[in-house]
C-alpha cells in the first residue's frame, strides 16, 4: 500500500492533468472560433497572454451564427480550469440572461470597474501568505511623511498579523527627471 503523501500527490498531479486538459479544450474552441473569422490559431499550450490576447481579437468578431454562446461557454471553462484573464471581456449577453442588480453597479451606475471582476477577488477571498508588500503612491508625500508612516506600520502591526516587517521610502527619479519637477515619493511596507 502507498503511504498516503504519495497517494496525495498522486491524486494532485491527476487534478492538475484535468485542469490543463481542460484549458486545452478551451483553446480548441477558441482556435476554432479564430480560424472562422480569419485568424491565426494559438498553440494548446500558450500562456495566458497568447490567449488572452487571442480572446481580445476574437471577442469583437464573434458576435454573430452562434459564436457567441461558443466563446462565453469556452471562457467560463478556460476560467473554471484555472485560465487567467486580467480583464474581462464584453460579450453581449446572452439570451434571457439577467441584467447586473444595483449591488453590482457603482454608485454612478457604472458597471465595476474589472479589478473586483476577478477571480481572485470573489466574495470571501481571504490572503493566505508568508509575505505581502503594501504601497502607497501620492503626490502629496513628502521625505516628512516617512516618520509618521512608520508610526502608522507600528501600530498596524499586529492587525495586519506580522511577525515581522520593513518599510522603505522610495524617491521617484522617473517622475522627476524634469528640471524644476517636484520630487515624488512612495511608500512601502
Amino acid at each position: 500500500m502507498a503511504p498516503k503523501a504519495t497517494m496525495a500527490a498522486v491524486a494532485r498531479h491527476t487534478r492538475s492533468n484535468a485542469r490543463n486538459m481542460a484549458r486545452r479544450k478551451a483553446v480548441r474552441v477558441f482556435n476554432d472560433l479564430a480560424g472562422e473569422v480569419g485568424l491565426k490559431p494559438v498553440k494548446l499550450k500558450a500562456t495566458s497572454f497568447v490567449v488572452e490576447a487571442l480572446l481580445k481579437i476574437l471577442d469583437p468578431r464573434c458576435r454573430d451564427s452562434g459564436r457567441p454562446e461558443r466563446l462565453r461557454a469556452a471562457v467560463s471553462d478556460y476560467v473554471a480550469s484555472g485560465g487567467v484573464l486580467t480583464t474581462p471581456l464584453s460579450l453581449p449577453a446572452a439570451a434571457g440572461a439577467i441584467a447586473p442588480s444595483d449591488k453590482e453597479q457603482d454608485a454612478d451606475g457604472d458597471p465595476p470597474p474589472p479589478i473586483q471582476q476577478h477571480k481572485l477577488f470573489e466574495k470571501g477571498f481571504q490572503l493566505n501568505s508568508k509575505a505581502f508588500m503594501l504601497t502607497f503612491n501620492s503626490r502629496s508625500f513628502t521625505e516628512d511623511t516617512w516618520e509618521r508612516f512608520l508610526g502608522w506600520v507600528r501600530d498596524k502591526q499586529r492587525s495586519l498579523g506580522a511577525r515581522r516587517w520593513a518599510a522603505c521610502l522610495e524617491e521617484s527619479l522617473a517622475a522627476t527627471a524634469l528640471p524644476g519637477a517636484p520630487r515624488v515619493f512612495h511608500l512601502h511596507a
